[in-house]
Order: structure tokens, then sequence, then C-alpha cells
């Protein structure tokens, strides 16, 4: 994947929209194999709202763009490798979502913690140099995405949401 090195607003929703979009395209496939899974748009609503705490941190955190699009992919795929094992005969156990949840933010943190060796230190939340217009989208990303994807209808499928996505109307909302 080519990166866009410079931290702006176009460059955050282009790669944001394409780790979502890989996100959904993920989920289809998991889905037609694991057909078993019960509470499906549960497991897909929190795995979005996953996707864009963990990214809107990193950028908030380390200000490098291809480090955290590479760190939320690789949490997207964790995500879903946990929710597969947990539905899985006999490991199916006390474990739930906030599990698999706080599971991935610890291993995606500790990662990045241990290769940046203190480069991107994670104590307190520091904005001061983001530029006001990132910092806006940054606060605005949870509720666009929830507009976009329209929950409460219970009729539009994953793969319209994907489709919304991939045909640009995320990346429009987000714009504007």
């Amino acid at each position: 994947m080519y990166f866009i090195m410079k931290l702006t607003k176009k460059s955050i929703i282009l790669y944001l929209s394409k780790i979502l979009e890989e996100y959904l395209q993920d989920v289809n496939v998991f889905l037609l194999k694991n057909k078993n899974i019960l509470n499906v748009e549960y497991i897909v609503i929190k795995g979005i709202n996953l996707i864009i705490h963990i990214f809107k941190l990193l950028i908030i955190k380390t200000k490098n763009l291809k480090l955290t699009v590479i760190s939320t992919s690789h949490a997207h795929n964790m995500y879903l490798e946990y929710i597969d094992q947990i539905n899985k005969p006999p490991i199916i156990t006390d474990l739930n979502m906030i599990d698999a949840i706080k599971f991935v933010i610890e291993k995606t943190f500790n990662s990045l913690n241990e290769c940046s060796k203190g480069e991107f230190p994670f104590g307190d939340v520091v904005t001061a140099n983001l530029d006001p217009i990132i910092i806006e989208l940054l606060d605005n990303l949870l509720n666009k995405s929830n507009e976009i994807f329209n929950w409460e209808n219970k009729t539009i499928t994953i793969e319209n949401r994907y489709h919304s996505i991939k045909n640009g109307d995320f990346i429009k909302l987000l714009s504007s």
C-alpha cells in the first residue's frame, strides 16, 4: 500500500475508509466461514467502533499515519481472530466482547510500545502538535461513522454497508 506520509484531513479519511472497507470485507468472509456466530450485528458494530478508537488514539499519540494504518489493520485482524476463537467448540468459554476489545487494545498498544522503545510514550493524550482541523475530524469520527452505517436500520446488510464505504459515501460524509 502506498502511503501519503503527510498527516492531513484527506489522508486520515482516505486511510480510515480503506481500513473500514478491508474490515467489512474480512467480516463478510469470516461470516461465510462461521455461520454459527450469534449477534453478528453487535460484533460488526463493536469492531468498527474499536477500529475507529484505535485509529484515533494512534494518530493522536504517534502522529504517524503509516504506523497508525499498519497497527489498526493488525488490530482488526486480531479482533476477528479473537471472535473466531471464542466461538469455536470446545473453546467456548466465559470470554466475551469486552474481553475481545480489551485484548485487542492491550496487544496493539503493547506491541507499539515494544517496537517504539519509548519513541511514542502513551501517557496523557497530547494533541498540541495536530492541526485543529484534524482534531475536529478525530473528535467526530464515531458520530459520523454511526451516521453513515445507520445501525438502527436492521434491513441494511453488512455487504450494503461495505459498498457505502467502497462507493465513497464515508469519505464524502467525513469530508463535509
